[in-house]
């Protein structure tokens, strides 16, 4: 987690904005979010695409974004893309 985290300072420090991918597919997501400094929290597409359709879904979903957006982070939905050179 070391090495990680002093890679992601690394491009940081260097202008690269960051983001964790997939967030909501695993567990593991959580641990990275509190140790990583990531600028975007991308939701698993998956459970985005069912989130109109299915309650527990779409909880989850607003569960994601309030936690990125209580930690600072953009959420965003994984098939979101960005270009900002």
């Amino acid at each position: 987690m070391e090495q990680a985290k002093a890679f992601v300072q690394a491009m940081s420090d260097v202008g690269c904005e960051l983001s964790l991918d997939d967030f909501g597919d695993g567990f593991g997501s959580f641990y990275f979010l509190e140790h990583l400094t990531f600028d975007d929290v991308k939701i698993d597409s998956e459970i985005v695409s069912q989130c109109a359709y299915n309650r527990t879904d779409r909880l989850i979903v607003e569960s994601i974004v309030g936690i990125a957006r209580g930690s600072a982070r953009r959420p965003l939905p994984n098939t979101w893309r960005t270009n900002r050179r």
